[in-house]
């Protein structure tokens, strides 16, 4: 279903509390997990290089097909939170992260990790105009075989996790 498509990634960069919006991650076949993992990394980071540059002006300079049905640069969205970071801190006040759904999605599917502690969770947002709820759980449990697959095994190819 996603064969070639491209992933958008949200970066929070610690250093300069900026956020890089969009970075285009392909999915070349015939690579194991490892490298496509080296690919994503490094393409993460050289966009980190680049976080000040105004979203609208990577867009203009793009030119993807627009429509306002889809996203401009990528229809997934995988994200990672960290809730083991630091808390905001305010005097005389306890705060605490809440999940809020409200009841939409910006992408057509998107995929949310949550690092807390030594455990992994995490929820997937989908298009109710592209996905229906079984759909949406197929998805999500595919996922974590795969997760698994990768974890026995991260030098497979990408191919050989589809069918783990």
């Amino acid at each position: 279903m996603f064969d070639n498509s491209n992933a958008g990634v949200s970066v929070t960069i610690q250093a300069h509390r900026g956020t890089c919006d969009a970075v285009g991650i392909e999915q070349p076949a015939g690579i194991t997990f490892r490298e496509l993992l080296g690919r994503v990394r490094d393409t993460v980071i050289g966009a980190a290089a680049h976080q000040e540059l105004p979203f609208e002006h990577l867009v203009r300079a793009l030119q993807p097909a627009r429509s306002a049905r889809r996203m401009a640069l990528f229809q997934v969205n995988f994200r990672v939170q960290n809730l083991g970071a630091a808390r905001p801190a305010f005097a005389g006040l306890d705060a605490e992260p809440v999940d809020i759904d409200n009841g939409t999605s910006k992408f057509d599917l998107a995929c949310e990790m949550e690092i807390d502690g030594g455990a992994l969770g995490g929820y997937v947002e989908y298009s109710a105009d592209l996905f229906d709820e079984a759909t949406a759980a197929r998805i999500a449990a595919d996922f974590k075989t795969m997760l698994g697959a990768v974890a026995a095994n991260p030098d497979a190819e990408l191919t050989d996790l589809y069918t783990a």
